[in-house]
């Protein structure tokens, strides 16, 4: 319950209780403050400006509760006042500049959590097998931050590489640091105070950075901005070989403003080669040594204009604060990685033409600052590492702590090796680490002595994911590790619960078995080299319901050697929570398997090795050696990727006591694995002749059919007999290629079968015309089997059938062909007996498409001519003719347009109504003319506005003087002076119409006096104005007419006269009288029907050129005699009108015939007369709007298209472009509709007589 301290209104709320909520607030003290008019009220907190406690966060859920109506606003200061529940509430900057701000921050973060989930992340992340990521495409970023690096890196004076900060954001962004930079270093200073080893550790590294030049004190002048404190402290290693402390820089410590340096840094991709690919690298070599490049981060240089983003706090010998400033390249940076890695990528490019031999080591063999390299012979590997210290050294990169397992080569290089073990992730304390040792030249494990009396999920966790074994060599025993881990899992256990009894003593197992294994000892060498006559690649997979494995070995065969084979890799997986079948485990272990013999093909480079996988699962290799399309999603997704990945791996079979993967599967002791031939070297007959290896016989067990899918019954066609390999002839578009991949494949037959082939590279054309032939036989067998079967029974072909009247002939190869009459003409055998095709066939599509194209895209009878040079095909004529009609290329220029049937009249044309009450308007010109008299006269252009009445014809002419909105809204004002105004404008959508139509829009709403007669005029019928589709002229044809009419007489008025002005517009007039004057209806035969009716008599009664009557005004008439005359001739005139004017759109002249309404969903081409066809944007129907009797005559198409973006010097580069999409509303008229979907390809029927209707 909470009230208020200035009354008795209470709020009731429901909170959660927390030790703390935040510090106190607010940050600053002040005395006094300046309030303005806000100074009088009854605040809830008087004392707002002494920090204090906060006792409770009110949610907004109990915002409308609290907050009261009123809300006051000084008037002097920028504060707002806001009436709650407790009182006065303000909010909104003060100004105060006696006090002084103090930043208080309050950060609850689980750091041994965060540092438990990386090592657990990094542990998994060595067990997966990383894809090969040697061309990929850069992310945005990444190719910011390598364009950034290409243009600012540089070189001093002594080929030390200076290089620019990859800044993401401007570095204005960053607050100030020094504040927590400063309580970074009292912090450090009372450590050193309390630590005389860690001080003097301490002390050393900083005044290391003074002796090498790697920080500098900062010029004594005004603070810079930006800038920015590096916080630091260090990080004590026991157990580290070299250095013991080294000095970390925080890089993520946020400024005031939140944003910390590497928040607006680029982290750069990822070049960092994997332990496993350097490792695996190394082991191909007889010969091998190691390096170390010495401080690597601080070889390289920061450009001076980012020393002022890396500053740090130090205190000298007086224990004054100075202020320094990092020069080099920063630990604790996000950046520094990627700039350290990409420098000596650099380095390789601009000076490996120098040292060619230390390039490769430099780019396979590098591993954080490590670099190992390796040769088959002893002078090789010296000038290897001979040239590798050369190159280092032109980039400045010194090194040290060389080995090798020929030490005395590098001591004739004037090298001191090293003899102590090299221990790989040195960097991180590791429960259990892989060493190389020089002198047995050989892979050894280094386990950390176990004191943790606590067993809890954190501990535990911890122990397992500082396991070290990149290379899978003691999976038997890590898999007891991760299927303990998952277990744990299972029992929901937090952090820090205690372990049940029964798992405390199976870790105490699982922990002993790791102090253990540093008695394994693995050869690091696989004995390649070039003295190796025969290399091959062995794996092995296996699962179980625990785990499943997967182990390579490399079984290698020296000339007057016994053959050797060597394990290279494992990998193991637990099996998912999810229960799942062994089988399909098995499949999973196979795939996996897979994805490790190709990553060792990739790092070995092994090409075109012989390769051989087993598996002791029937059933799994049952489903790999199918085609994937039989089996269900599952199976269907792995056995495809198994076959994509390694398709030239042969799968065979193997016991389950033969395979080796069976240990890794299920586990093993440390001492069952040290002796343990099966897992170091693969089964014994491994070494023996192939044709002694165990016979690959499986047998079909009833699982595999459990992942089959099911097949649809579709009855008609279980009766057709269509031969399968015809489904091949639908992947391809054109014969050429159907003919070359069958000459290809039957030339590998033939090869296969040791018979002689060509020995040219380049297909034959008798191996061309071979499958020509094989295509042709399959398509007859496939559609005049009984055709064929009666001409083998030497046979004629009944009368009834379709095939009798071609009298068909076999040939020596059983291809039926035409007998025909043409036997002793002086033509090919081809053209003689052209071959029979049927009509529904790819193979008869793809033969009439290829005559097609070398026509040239010619008609109907040149491509059939072309056709039965060799072929003849069944209703060849419509069949040729339904394929050029479904030709894009042709289609396009044929340019045949989308039509409809003529729709309606609209209501406005055919009802009776007041003069220009349905106006149609267009422009006409522009027209020359003057701007006054010939003295002194210059040329001109004006337009005319050519206004037309839509039911009686009637026109009406003004001048535009510019093409513009305002000038055209001047021209309407004065038509619709002396004609009214118009209920409903028609036009097209030309700018001006449009910027008119908004205008009066606006006009007609507008609230002001001037327009109070014309909103009272407007108010019940406003003009609406009605737009047309855009580029359909013919549905503004009334206009259209007027426009040629109009034209019409001012050429054969004015010739070549240029007319000023007054003028042009006196013609106009005139030219406006004569059109009014026209007759709209023909002349009668009746010999009293003097006049033809025009729309003048709907103006003025009367026709406008007639010469004016008598007055009768002196008759002095009645005036109930005259109004009932003049009612009697206007009635007489819309009685002719309705009578003899409408009875002419009757008929109708053109587009009399309904076709078939354009549909959603369909490909045409957009007209454009300023482009060739070939140049029409291709669209597709989004939308159509059909009219009132259903008829579609506009539709709404999308299309797409590119812009290509530019260099600096104007060419295009075709490597970055960008797509859009336009939608447009066009008329039919202005569509070619597409017919691009071939005809489909009918099965042949069963019976022959039938199939050739």
């Amino acid at each position: 319950m909470l009230q208020s301290n200035i009354g008795n209104q209470q709020v009731e709320i429901t909170a959660h209780i927390l030790r703390k909520l935040t510090t106190r607030l607010p940050s600053f003290s002040c005395s006094t403050t300046r309030i303005g008019s806000l100074q009088d009220l009854q605040l809830a907190d008087p004392d707002y400006l002494k920090p204090g406690p906060i006792d409770i966060i009110i949610g907004s859920d109990n915002y409308g509760r609290i907050i009261k109506e009123k809300v006051i606003k000084s008037t002097s200061t920028q504060l707002v006042g806001q009436q709650t529940a407790f009182g006065w509430i303000i909010s909104g900057p003060i100004n105060c500049h006696s006090c002084s701000p103090r930043i208080s921050l309050t950060a609850v973060r689980n750091s041994a959590n965060q540092q438990l989930l990386e090592l657990l992340q990094k542990f998994w992340v060595q067990e997966e097998i990383n894809k090969s990521t040697e061309s990929h495409e850069l992310s945005p970023e990444d190719h910011q931050c390598e364009m950034h690096f290409k243009s600012t890196h540089s070189r001093d004076e002594t080929g030390r590489y200076v290089v620019r900060l990859p800044l993401k954001t401007s570095a204005t962004a960053l607050g100030d640091s020094k504040l927590k930079a400063t309580r970074q270093l009292h912090s450090v200073m009372r450590r050193l105070q309390k630590d005389e080893a860690y001080s003097a550790l301490y002390k050393a590294f900083i005044n290391e950075y003074h002796q090498l030049n790697h920080l500098q004190q900062a010029p004594e002048t005004p603070e810079p901005s930006p800038a920015y404190y590096l916080p630091h402290h260090g990080v004590l290693r026991d157990d580290a070989v070299t250095t013991k402390l080294r000095v970390v820089f925080n890089g993520s410590s946020a400024s005031s403003t939140g944003i910390s340096l590497n928040d607006i840094l680029h982290p750069g991709e990822k070049l960092q080669v994997d332990a496993v690919n350097v490792l695996t690298w190394v082991r191909k070599h007889q010969f091998v040594f190691g390096t170390d490049i010495v401080k690597m981060f601080r070889q390289i240089r920061v450009h001076q204009d980012d020393w002022d983003l890396q500053r740090i706090l130090w205190l000298n010998e007086e224990n004054q604060q100075i202020t320094y400033q990092l020069t080099t390249v920063t630990y604790g940076l996000n950046c520094s990685p990627w700039i350290s890695l990409r420098v000596l990528q650099q380095l390789g490019e601009d000076e490996g033409h120098r040292f060619p031999e230390a390039v490769e080591t430099l780019k396979k063999g590098r591993y954080v600052d490590d670099i190992y390299g390796g040769a088959d012979s002893i002078d090789q590997l010296k000038e290897i590492a001979t040239q590798l210290q050369g190159l280092c050294e032109a980039g400045g990169f010194p090194l040290q702590k060389w080995s090798s397992n020929s030490p005395e080569a590098l001591q004739q290089l004037g090298l001191s090796p090293q003899n102590s073990p090299v221990h790989f992730e040195e960097s991180i304390t590791k429960v259990l680490g892989l060493c190389w040792h020089q002198s047995t030249d050989t892979f050894k494990y280094k386990a950390k002595n176990f004191t943790s009396t606590t067993f809890t999920k954190r501990s535990v966790l911890s122990e397992i994911a500082q396991i070290f074994d990149p290379l899978g060599f003691i999976a038997p025993v890590v898999i007891l590790g991760k299927i303990f881990i998952q277990s744990l899992w299972r029992l929901k256990l937090k952090w820090d619960d205690p372990l049940p009894t029964d798992y405390v003593r199976q870790w105490r197992k699982f922990r002993a078995e790791i102090n253990e294994l540093d008695q394994i000892s693995v050869p690091r060498w696989l004995r390649l080299s070039r003295d190796t006559i025969n290399v091959q690649l062995h794996g092995f997979a296996d699962a179980s319901k625990s785990a499943m494995s997967a182990v390579v070995y490399i079984r290698s065969k020296k000339l007057h050697q016994p053959t050797s084979t060597i394990i290279v890799s494992a990998k193991t997986r637990v099996a998912p929570i999810k229960e799942a079948t062994i089988p399909r485990l098995e499949l999973t272990a196979a795939l996996l398997l897979t994805r490790l013999v190709k990553k060792t093909h990739q790092m070995l480079e092994l090409n075109n090795v012989e390769t051989h996988l087993w598996s002791d699962s029937s059933v799994a290799l049952a489903w790999i050696t199918s085609h994937p399309s039989r089996w269900k999603e599952f199976v269907h997704n792995r056995v495809a990727e198994i076959q994509e990945t390694l398709p030239e791996a042969t799968w065979r079979h193997v016991s389950g006591k033969d395979n080796p993967a069976d240990c890794a599967s299920r586990g093993i002791s440390t001492d069952q694995l040290i002796e343990h031939p099966l897992w170091w070297s693969g089964p014994d007959w491994l070494n023996l002749e192939p044709d002694q290896w165990p016979q690959s016989t499986i047998n079909i067990p009833s699982e595999v059919s459990l992942e089959e899918k099911p097949t649809p019954a579709h009855p008609v066609a279980a009766e057709i007999n269509i031969n399968a390999l015809a489904e091949v002839l639908e992947r391809y578009s054109t014969l050429s290629k159907v003919l070359q991949v069958t000459a290809t494949v039957n030339r590998a037959i033939t090869r296969f079968r040791r018979q002689p082939t060509p020995q040219t590279p380049v297909i034959t054309p008798e191996e061309l015309n071979k499958a020509r032939l094989f295509w042709v036989k399959l398509i007859q067998n496939q559609f005049f089997a009984s055709a064929i079967r009666i001409l083998r029974r030497e046979h004629q072909l009944p009368k009834r059938n379709p095939l009798s009247k071609l009298t068909p002939i076999l040939d020596e190869l059983g291809i039926m062909g035409i007998g025909g009459r043409l036997r002793n003409a002086q033509l090919d055998h081809d053209e003689i007996h052209p071959i029979i095709l049927p009509r529904h066939s790819h193979l008869t599509t793809l033969v009439i498409n290829e005559a097609h194209r070398r026509t040239l895209h010619g008609g109907t009878q040149l491509t059939l001519a072309i056709t039965r040079q060799q072929y003849w095909i069944i209703g060849g004529r419509s069949t040729v003719r339904s394929h050029i009609l479904h030709c894009v290329i042709c289609t396009r220029y044929r340019a045949q347009r989308a039509q409809q049937l003529m729709g309606q009249l609209p209501a406005a044309r055919v009802s009776p109504s007041r003069a220009f009450l349905h106006t149609g308007v267009d422009y006409a010109g522009p027209m020359p003319i003057l701007k006054w008299r010939p003295t002194n006269a210059q040329p001109a252009s004006v337009h005319i506005a050519v206004f037309v009445c839509l039911s009686t014809s009637a026109v009406h002419l003004e001048l535009v003087t510019r093409q513009t909105t305002d000038a055209f809204i001047a021209a309407f004002k004065r038509f619709t002076g002396r004609r009214g105004i118009p209920q409903v404008m028609y036009s097209d959508n030309g700018c001006n119409f449009e910027g008119a139509s908004k205008v009066l829009h606006q006009l007609y709403n507008r609230e002001s006096p001037e327009n109070q007669q014309l909103q009272a005029a407007l108010a019940t019928n406003g003009t609406r104005w009605s737009f047309i589709p855009p580029r359909a002229p013919h549905f503004g044809g009334k206009w259209e007419a007027a426009v040629k009419s109009t034209k019409h007489h001012l050429r054969r008025t004015l010739g070549s006269t240029t007319l000023t002005y007054e003028e042009l517009n006196t013609i106009l007039i005139q030219i406006e009288a004569c059109l009014n004057s026209r007759p709209i209806s023909p002349m009668s035969d009746d010999p009293d029907d003097l006049q033809a009716l025009t729309p003048g008599h709907f103006l003025i009664g009367e026709p406008l050129q007639l010469i004016p009557e008598p007055s009768y005004l002196d008759d002095n008439p009645s005036k109930m005699h005259r109004w009932n005359l003049i009612t009697q001739k206007i009635q007489q005139f819309w009685s002719r009108w309705s009578k003899e004017c409408l009875q002419r759109y009757l008929a109708t002249y053109k587009w009399n015939q309904r076709q078939e309404n354009i549909k959603v969903g369909d490909m045409v081409l957009v007209v454009n007369e300023n482009f060739p066809p070939a140049r029409w944007p291709l669209a597709r129907v989004t939308a159509v709007h059909p009219g009132a009797d259903g008829l579609t005559r506009v539709a709404t198409v999308k299309t797409a298209y590119s812009e290509v973006s530019r260099h600096a010097d104007g060419t295009p580069n075709p490597e970055r472009y960008e797509t859009r999409i336009s939608t447009w509303d066009r008329p039919i008229t202005k569509l070619c509709l597409l017919t691009t979907d071939p005809p489909r390809n009918h099965p042949p029927e069963i019976n022959a007589e039938e199939n050739q209707q």
